[in-house]
């Protein structure tokens, strides 16, 4: 879904909590867990990074997109595991910003991000 006024885009690429599901029964409110981008002029922020992130950097790559400012409310899985499978990470000239906060102040969301995509949970190296 999108809302759009001129300069400024809202899309919901994903709106699901705890888990992507499938099927018929879903399609009318989305499949892919929580991620969200505004595009202000030549600004992409993008809220949170479930499922839905995957598809936003299929886009962010077709459009040549090359800056994001990446917000991570906290660290349940449903809003980090589009991260290992969002393809602008992999590419020199994307730069991103990632803003994140504390999970009950143990770690912090960068540390567990990091962690997830470390072997033996992901089979890319960084």
């Amino acid at each position: 879904m999108e809302v759009a006024d001129s300069d400024f885009i809202v899309t919901f690429w994903g709106t699901r909590g705890t888990r992507m599901v499938a099927g018929q029964g879903f399609s009318r409110y989305g499949r892919n867990t929580i991620c969200i981008s505004i595009q202000c002029g030549q600004r992409l922020l993008i809220l949170d990074a479930g499922s839905g992130l995957v598809r936003l950097g299929s886009d962010i790559m077709s459009a040549e997109i090359k800056r994001a400012d990446i917000f991570l409310t906290h660290a349940h899985y449903d809003h980090i595991e589009g991260i290992p499978f969002f393809q602008p990470f992999y590419e020199k000239t994307f730069h991103a910003r990632v803003h994140s906060g504390r999970l009950k102040g143990v770690e912090s969301t960068d540390d567990i991000v990091d962690g997830l995509m470390k072997e033996p949970y992901f089979p890319i190296r960084q």
